[in-house]
């Protein structure tokens, strides 16, 4: 039996700043992360690094951040790299 994922994802970017930024003021962030996210992409991956047979269905966009998400869920042992043309 397969697991079928459908539903969002996104790229999550996460910005840390020192102190909480003041109104009218530029700021600089002193560490920064991103990865891929979103419910339904987040289930599928961990899916699939518990070892199950698993699919996701999802809309991507056809830019740099969707572009991410396809190079970052199909791990070895984790997702089927199956894709569709993503919408322009």
């Amino acid at each position: 039996m397969a697991i079928l994922s459908i539903g969002f994802s996104c790229f999550d970017q996460f910005f840390f700043l020192n102190e909480w930024p003041q109104e009218n003021t530029k700021n600089f962030c002193h560490d920064f992360i991103e990865s891929g996210g979103g419910p339904a992409a987040n289930a599928a991956w961990l899916l699939g690094l518990w070892g199950e047979d698993v699919y996701y269905i999802g809309h991507l966009n056809k830019d740099l951040y969707g572009q991410r998400i396809i190079d970052e869920l199909p791990r070895p042992g984790s997702i089927p790299a199956r894709w569709s043309s993503p919408m322009k």
